[in-house]
């Protein structure tokens, strides 16, 4: 895991909206909390605060695996 910022939430508004409206919504190919992996940010301080909280965050020393994959 690890933070992905969009900046100028304006210019993500219609990508985000078709990820609710149709991948989520309509056909239920993701779940609610996917919309949580990305942060939207007007600002650089706003975005350089994301990963900084990100970053002192509990276990997160590094790319962690998605819960239930294993490294082989």
């Amino acid at each position: 895991m690890f933070p992905v910022i969009l900046m100028c939430p304006e210019y993500w508004e219609g990508l985000t909206a078709w990820i609710k409206d149709k991948m989520l919504g309509e056909h239920d190919y993701i779940d609610a909390d996917d919309l949580n992996v990305f942060t939207m940010a007007d600002d650089v301080q706003t975005a350089v605060k994301t990963i900084l909280d990100f970053e002192k965050g509990p276990g997160r020393s590094g790319i962690e695996l998605p819960g239930g994959m294993k490294k082989a």
